[in-house]
């Protein structure tokens, strides 16, 4: 049924008008809802059988009557693909989608994950704003609307194919949370492909750079020398280190306890801590300092408060530009060349342990060089 409604503004504000029996000769409940293409009220009907008892109609024309009503308050129209489902509720404003999407990231443990989650809402609202078509209902969350999404963050923002990729992560990941909450049917990013990426910029440093480095830092920063040491040897990722504590380093294990409520993997675990570093942290009087007090805290200084993540980037930073370094020389980087240097002396399995890692393809992939061996300008083959 097609017919269209001269209802009045009550409905047109609300979106829809309430279903009402007809029991006439052919019983039915009707009502009006929103055609979201046209925008006006068109009427929809559902007949119940003619071969039912009075009292079984009127159980059936109960149900509807309520069923209906509270669905369409709810959101749901029969006019979206999305909405034909049962139970699919595709009418709902998309803010409101959105919105229950941030209040479930406050489940999530690690606090750098949840602001990475809601930076990356907030730039797909701002993207969806830019439409000449604005966004109001999550049936229109499509495979359109999502590539537009990933092409205009290359075009506008200059993603990187590797950033790019990241985000048609997220975004597959918020799908499944639209789709398993029932605001659309299908996750529209399965179909949309991966792109190829390009070789990723960070670079380890040589032998030279490190003996450098260290040079400088012996000079200058004795507090960053030690965060430095810390990702060289131990592996430990930079939000990892934020906060671990003084009582988390055992001098007569020579280890250090990485608690799984911060770890990437959840997992918690010991992993080995070179005699190199606890020269170091002798000398800058560490262990004086009471065991609950973060190892890194503000200035570096052990101390109640733990540091921000990123003042580890930032310090590396203007060491870096003080060392006239290019900009692939990262304070990751350190991990990296710790990782390749512990696979050359000690072997890949060891490497791959104290990285933490499930498996030893991972590892490879941090211990790759492209750079020229010597050893391949002196060989002589039997060819």
């Amino acid at each position: 049924m097609r017919k269209r409604t001269k209802a009045g503004s009550e409905a047109e504000l609300r979106g829809f008008t309430f279903p009402v029996l007809h029991a006439v000769k052919r019983w039915y409940v009707d009502f009006y809802a929103k055609d979201p293409e046209t925008g006006l009220l068109r009427q929809k009907r559902y007949y119940i059988p003619d071969g039912m008892s009075l009292r079984k109609k009127n159980e059936k024309a109960s149900f509807l009557l309520t069923s209906i009503r509270r669905r369409l308050e709810e959101g749901w129209s029969p006019w979206s693909e999305q909405s034909l489902v049962n139970g699919i509720y595709g009418y709902t404003p998309f803010v409101k989608c959105v919105q229950k999407y941030m209040d479930s990231l406050k489940a999530r443990k690690r606090k750098k994950t949840r602001d990475s989650y809601r930076s990356r809402v907030n730039i797909l609202t701002k993207f969806l704003a830019t439409r000449e078509k604005p966004l109001k209902y999550a049936w229109q969350f499509d495979k359109s609307a999502c590539s537009d999404f990933l092409e205009w963050l290359q075009a506008a923002r200059h993603a990187s194919p590797r950033t790019r990729n990241n985000y048609r992560g997220w975004l597959y990941g918020f799908s499944e949370f639209l789709v398993t909450h029932k605001f659309i049917i299908r996750n529209p990013v399965v179909t949309i492909p991966i792109i190829a990426e390009d070789e990723k910029i960070r670079k380890s440093l040589s032998q030279e750079m490190l003996t450098r480095l260290s040079s400088y830092l012996q000079e200058h920063d004795m507090f960053f020398y030690l965060a430095c040491l810390m990702e060289y040897y131990t592996m430990i990722r930079p939000s990892e280190l934020v906060n671990l504590k003084i009582g988390d380093i055992s001098v007569s294990e020579q280890s250090v306890y990485v608690d799984g409520r911060f770890s990437k993997n959840h997992r918690s675990a010991k992993v080995g801590l070179s005699s190199s570093v606890i020269t170091v942290m002798r000398q800058l009087d560490i262990f004086s300092k009471p065991s609950c007090h973060y190892l890194f805290g503000k200035d570096l200084m052990p101390g109640k408060e733990k540091c921000n993540p990123d003042r580890f980037n930032r310090t590396w930073k203007k060491v870096r530009e003080d060392l006239g370094w290019d900009v692939c020389y990262q304070f990751y980087s350190l991990k990296d060349s710790g990782i390749r240097d512990l696979a050359n002396s000690e072997g890949i399995v060891v490497a791959r342990d104290q990285a933490r890692h499930l498996d030893i393809s991972v590892t490879n992939k941090y211990i790759q060089q492209y750079e020229v061996h010597e050893g391949t300008k002196h060989f002589k083959g039997a060819l």
